[in-house]
């Protein structure tokens, strides 16, 4: 479906959040989209997008968010998408499900030099639980790109910023 815009989705749908599995019920944590965007020219307005890893796959397309939660810890913000949030909170939650460790905001799937994809954070607020760090970004392929613009970035990001996994050179 092209063309969509979808508007304050929390104020009248009942919502799955998908950290049920909970590690104080004695079941392990795993990933588990809340969102999967898979179309062209979306937009998203006072949405919510809660989870643990893999939050808000952002497959392809082009998309808009605005005003919008995003909640996760690993890779919680992830495709290869062509997308921009703006004024958006992003909130990095490992540690309040599950034990704190190190994770990461977005994971970016852009493959090539001419490939248009990439994140824009404008006007964002990245936070998260006090005394634990992610990264800002991991790269998933060889060109990753992720902007983050006129943000506001708490100390739960780490000093490092970004990991390039095994796709070095191209920073």
């Amino acid at each position: 479906m092209d063309n969509m815009v979808l508007n304050n989705i929390l104020e009248d749908m009942d919502i799955n959040d998908n950290t049920l599995n909970d590690p104080l019920f004695g079941k392990m944590i795993t990933q588990a989209y809340a969102a999967q965007i898979q179309a062209d020219k979306c937009a998203f307005f006072d949405c919510g997008f809660l989870g643990v890893q893999d939050t808000l796959y952002d497959v392809y397309g082009h998309h808009y968010y605005k005003n919008c939660y995003i909640q996760g810890g690993v890779d919680f913000i992830f495709g290869n998408g062509q997308s921009i949030f703006e004024a958006c909170e992003i909130y990095y939650s490992l540690g309040k499900y599950g034990a704190p460790r190190q994770g990461a905001v977005t994971a970016q799937e852009r493959a090539s030099s001419t490939d248009t994809s990439g994140f824009v954070f404008k006007n964002c607020k990245i936070t998260g639980k006090e005394g634990i760090k992610t990264l800002l970004g991991r790269s998933l392929r060889a060109y990753s790109r992720v902007i983050i613009a006129n943000s506001y970035l708490s100390d739960v990001v780490a000093p490092e910023g970004w990991s390039a996994l095994s796709y070095g050179g191209h920073e």
